[in-house]
């Protein structure tokens, strides 16, 4: 091999499902324009590759100089794009005049930043909103914000005509009934209330009972106010402390008693930075004194939670209350802890019941109040007759309410529960924003709330730049964060959009967003999925969808993030992506640590699979965000994080973030925080070398944006949760268990399955190009509606392959339980044997356990395997399928050296090495055999390339040259070195660790340091193509090689070698090595005790006894001969 190739490759092992197909048809000759537009593209990418940078303006502090330095220098390193954010998180001010949001004086900033982003032709784009979620403020009227369902209930004794006010229904802005939100602003959001519905029904025969209990609740410190605990108010608490509350609240009844269901709401702030959640175990004794588990009341998202179990019967009830772990993040060795609350000393307990009248399950979070993680892990059980309310004899009684809340009506006999719907707001603000530019989120249900919220917003950015900078040059993108707005769950329009997306009237079913089971536990919380499936296409229709219309109509283009992290709220993060043009997903950084939280691997697939299926063909995703490590990477740190993201799909790296520096003079400079987000911008140390780093990410993108994504299987995830809901829970895999080994997969959704897959061939297709062999019905297919099932049959019938069980039930109601099990039965018919083929049609159903399984059983080789003793897991790929060839990407994912025989599903191709650090190309070594390639590869750690074949082989076999080093010379002994932020030069007798150093001025010194050295060499034949090569051993972090006067090239990642052949002269030869260490050191000696702080940051960073980095030119440093020592043939 070549050099290049030599240092960089290996032979690829395959972790779980990261593989492709070939084309059926033969793959035609590379044209010359083709293959020189493909080559020209990789060694200097276009814009479309280049990465983005998140570009935040901090609290105002914002100058048009600042603005001017910031874009010159990330064009001058090759960025492609910024994308701007207007936030606050506690930001103090440091310039002399603050920019607030949309004043005359911010105007003209952004106008000047969008004027330079069109003369440097930089990509500029904002966010949705003032901060970064979601799509809220200060112009937001209470009508057009965030909706949820309020209710009230009263108790009517038949057989005579009421006219007397009904209770008002809370008109709290907050998560759940009068659970108060806390305001972002100096002015909460105001008392809102609208009416909807008027809903009567019997009283079922354990609701009377249940009113008439009356135990007494007690601590060991004494008798608490059951009347508080049970009022139905949230908003009055009462105070226990821990160590009562950990011992138990006990309840004794006056004679034993059934309980079937329990209530605990425990109002506390969610999300990052959030104080413990307590948990609670019921228990019950008939003595008083041994106590048996009944149920466990679990953390949720919710602020209240009602548990429902198999009635039990006792005398006394205990509920144990548990103090969750404090929140946490790990951070870096030294760095200033940020403080999170701690454990609390009492709990304010905002309700806590005993429920004889069994409630449907959790009905808070099935309500859409709160999203929970898994919907069909809560099932509610099997509810006694005495619990429920028959449908039957519900009555609407809407018409019989008057404006003044007075009801007229004349209720039948008996006991008559009638509860007052309307809806009040959320609460939900933008942010994290400055004061002048927060206010209510907008409906996201509601697509003409959500049309004139981001019409308006544009049209503030419109007026501040001028029409001409908006479109296709200067303000060009628009970008929607992950979704941090909290639930919602009810519009104006929600009754009609229910009735028309799922085919009946929710009106009757409407008690069973306050908990009441009607006619059966199961059909209730059938009913429940259906309104939680209304919320969710609401959000993807009216919220992203018009987002993307109003975007498309000005010229912008879209970029979209999803949920992220787990399941935040309710939606479907393919179908919330679907509608933009580029989908979006995010990656933390993780040192110290194997890999990152599952959820942001698959955050990433998610993404990835909406690009391949939709066609966007463009995924991008906000980029190593970091936690507790502040100015602490160099692209050595960043680099195998990227490289995780190009194997998971990612195709255009957006770096969060790059923080608007308002000031030259103040070094390092603003943050997001001082412990949160990337830190890439001019005022970092390496800034001015970034270049070579972001060409590398940019000729990784350019390859990975070549024709299309080749995959085998197409991977159905259920119509239950959302990827990162399913696959993003810290305790869960990385991906799906039964992802297939061997062979690469997209996750589809129901939406795909219905209106996306034609069939061709045998092949499941879309219309944005995409090809699978396999459907197969993986996350939560044990559950599917019947217009799925049937959609799965008319595949089948055309020809295509599903792979996997029948399901067992819909989770609809409006589905018809005979209809489903027909088609069931058609579909899958009478044998249920695992690995059983059933061919219907043109088509087939395989029960094989794993997609893997069904390909091989169908005679499927993989796409990509590996001949060598790497552990399964270690090299991750991907490939695309090119218009004349194919491109894979591997990534060693270990920390040491891998090499083997790389099996690659490609035939009659030759298979070249495209290194994307240095834009070079070498043809590999292979063989052919069985209609797949061979090419026996060595990859260094954490390091990645691309096999890419284009041109047709001529010969079944080809060995290239072998290289070999040979030492020239060490060069030990004395270096010169110049700190010149120091103002220091110092003689090193050998290299060493500066960071040791006994003068302080170098041991904390962070920047640029100049390494020289003389050394003789004689004159040497370069016949055989025989090069020397300057080993430098280990740098901390960069270094800049320059000889006899001329630079060579920035290293910035192992092993730190150049070629210097054609600088050398023979005799005395003059070099030096810039080398680059970061903040970190500084930062730490500006903390010592007396220290004068040479550094500027907006907030403490690392403590004075924080282990210094080590920095500088480490050795050792060698020259190396390096040539051809067999010929290839």
């Amino acid at each position: 091999m070549s050099f290049a190739s030599r240092i960089l490759f290996f032979a690829a092992l395959l972790p779980p499902a990261f593989a492709a197909e070939t084309p059926r048809t033969p793959t035609p000759a590379a044209s010359t324009s083709a293959a020189g537009e493909l080559e020209s593209g990789f060694r200097n990418p276009p814009a479309a590759a280049r990465p983005r940078v998140w570009w935040h303006w901090m609290n105002g502090n914002v100058t048009k100089e600042g603005i001017t330095e910031d874009l010159r220098w990330m064009k001058s390193v090759g960025i492609g794009g910024l994308q701007n954010f207007d936030a606050s998180l506690g930001t103090p001010q440091v310039v002399e005049k603050r920019l607030a949001f949309m004043t005359p004086e911010w105007q003209d900033a952004f106008r000047h930043a969008a004027s330079l982003s069109r003369e440097l032709d930089l990509e500029l784009a904002i966010a949705t909103s003032a901060g970064w979620s979601q799509t809220g403020g200060p112009w937001v009227a209470p009508e057009q914000a965030m909706k949820k369902v309020v209710w009230s209930t009263a108790i009517l004794e038949g057989g005579q005509r009421r006219q007397s006010p009904l209770p008002l229904p809370p008109n709290v802005a907050g998560p759940y009934q009068d659970i108060p939100y806390p305001s972002r602003t100096s002015a909460p959001a105001p008392p809102f209330y609208v009416d909807t519905h008027v809903i009567a029904f019997p009283a079922p025969p354990d609701d009377g009972s249940e009113n008439a209990l009356t135990p007494r609740v007690h601590t060991r410190s004494g008798v608490l106010d059951r009347s508080l605990l049970a009022d139905g108010s949230l908003a009055n608490t009462v105070t226990v402390s821990v160590a009562d509350a950990t011992s138990g609240i006990t309840f004794d009844y006056p004679q034993p008693t059934r309980i079937a269901a329990i209530t605990v709401a425990v109002p506390v702030r969610h999300g990052f930075g959030a104080p413990p959640q307590f948990s609670a175990t019921l228990e019950a004794s008939d003595d008083g004194t041994t106590y048996r588990r009944v149920a466990d009341v679990p953390p949720s998202r919710a602020d209240q939670r009602t548990i429902a179990f198999p009635a039990v019967t006792a005398r006394s009830f205990r509920v144990s209350f548990r103090a969750g772990d404090p929140f946490s993040r790990p951070i870096g060795d030294g760095v200033v802890p940020m403080q999170f609350p701690p454990v609390p000393a009492s709990i304010d307990i905002a309700e806590l019941a005993l429920h004889q009248r069994m409630r449907v399950n959790q009905f808070v979070e099935k309500a859409g109040f709160a999203a929970a993680n898994d919907y069909y892990a809560i099932a509610t059980p099997q509810a006694p007759s005495g619990s429920i309310v028959k449908s039957k004899d519900i009555i609407d009684l809407t018409r019989k309410l008057g404006r003044d809340g007075v009801l007229d009506w004349t209720p039948p006999r008996g006991r008559w529960i009638v509860l007052r719907f309307g809806y009040g707001l959320t609460g939900h603000m933008n942010g994290p924003a400055t004061e002048e530019a927060t206010g209510l989120e907008v409906d996201k249900l509601n697509r003409q709330h959500v049309r004139g919220y981001i019409d308006r917003y544009l049209d503030m950015y419109t007026k501040a730049v001028g029409i001409d900078l908006v479109g296709t040059q200067g303000l060009r993108a628009l970008l929607s964060d992950s979704y941090e707005a909290g639930a919602q769950n009810w519009t104006e329009h929600m009754p009609e959009e229910f009735e028309r997306r799922r085919g009946y009237d929710a009106r009757r079913w409407l008690p069973s967003l306050a908990g009441w089971v009607i006619d059966s536990s199961v059909a209730s919380d059938r009913f429940l999925w259906d309104y939680r499936r209304t919320i969710t296409d609401l959000l993807a229709d009216a919220h992203y969808g018009e987002i993307a219309s109003v975007a498309r109509e000005r010229g912008l283009l879209l970029y979209g993030e999803a949920l992220e992290d787990q399941r935040p709220a309710l939606g479907d993060d393919m179908a919330m992506r679907r509608h933009a043009d580029i989908p979006m997903a995010a990656m933390w950084m993780y040192p110290g640590r194997p890999g990152p939280n599952p959820t942001y691997v698959a955050d990433h697939r998610g993404a990835a699979s909406v690009a391949h299926v939709y066609g966007q063909n463009v995924a991008a995703a906000e980029s190593l965000t970091s936690f507790g490590y502040p100015w602490a990477f160099a692209p050595r740190d960043l680099q195998p994080v990227a490289d995780l993201q190009f194997a998971l799909g990612i195709n255009r790296i957006v770096v969060h973030t790059s923080v608007h520096q308002p000031l030259s003079d103040k070094r390092p400079g603003m943050s997001l925080r001082p412990l949160l987000g990337q830190y890439f911008g001019r005022t970092e140390t390496w800034a001015k070398h970034a270049q070579p780093w972001i060409d590398y990410l940019a000729r990784s993108s350019f390859l990975l944006q070549q024709g299309t994504y080749a995959a085998d299987v197409a991977y159905f995830y259920g119509q239950e949760a959302p990827i990162t809901g399913l696959y993003g829970l810290p305790a869960s895999e990385p991906q799906p268990a039964d992802q297939p080994t061997g062979y690469a997969f997209d996750f589809v959704n129901d939406d795909v399955v219905l209106n996306q897959f034609s069939v061709d061939r045998g092949d499941l297709t879309t219309p944005g190009g995409m090809r699978y062999r396999i459907l197969y019905l993986g996350g939560t297919s044990e559950r599917m509606t019947l217009a799925v099932v049937r959609r799965l049959e008319q595949l089948v019938r055309a020809g295509a392959t599903v792979v996997g069980t029948p399901p067992r039930e819909s989770p609809s109601l409006a589905d018809d339980p005979s209809q489903f099990a027909s088609a069931v039965a058609i579909l899958w018919g009478d044998d249920v044997g695992a690995g059983t083929v059933r061919v219907l049609g043109k088509g087939r159903i395989m029960r094989a356990a794993t997609p893997a399984l069904a390909l091989e059983q169908l005679g499927v080789s993989k796409d990509f395997e590996l001949r060598g003793k790497a552990a399964t897991g270690d090299v991750m790929f991907l490939h695309r399928r090119l218009a004349d060839g194919h491109a894979y990407f591997l990534s060693n994912r270990t920390d040491r050296i891998l090499s083997g025989d790389a099996v690659f599903r490609v035939d009659n191709r030759l298979p070249e090495l495209w290194d994307a650090e240095s834009g070079k190309i070498s043809p590999l070594s292979y063989r052919l055999e069985n209609g797949r390639t061979i090419v026996p590869l060595e990859l260094q750690a954490h390091r990645s390339a691309f096999v890419v074949f284009r041109t047709p082989a001529k010969a079944r076999s080809w060995t290239a040259p072998s290289m070999k080093d040979a030492t020239l010379q060490p060069l030990d002994g004395e270096w010169n070195v110049e700190f010149p932020a120091a103002h220091t030069r110092l003689t090193l007798p050998s290299l060493a660790n500066w960071a040791v150093n006994d003068d302080p001025k170098v041991r904390y010194y962070s920047g640029s340091a100049f390494y020289r050295k003389t050394f003789n060499l004689a004159a040497r034949s370069q016949a055989g193509g025989e090069r020397v090569i300057l080993d430098l051993g280990d740098v901390r972090e960069l270094a800049v090689v320059t000889v006899n006067g001329q630079t060579l090239q920035t290293l910035w990642r192992p092993p730190f070698r150049v070629d210097i052949t054609d600088a050398l002269i023979a005799g005395k030869n003059e070099m030096t090595v810039e080398v680059v260490n970061l903040w970190v050191n500084r930062l730490i000696g500006d903390a010592q005790p007396g220290a004068s702080p040479r550094t500027f940051t907006t907030g403490p960073t690392y403590l004075p006894g924080a282990p210094l980095r080590p920095s500088g030119l480490l050795g050792p440093v060698r020259l190396l001969s390096t040539g051809a020592v067999e010929g290839g043939g």
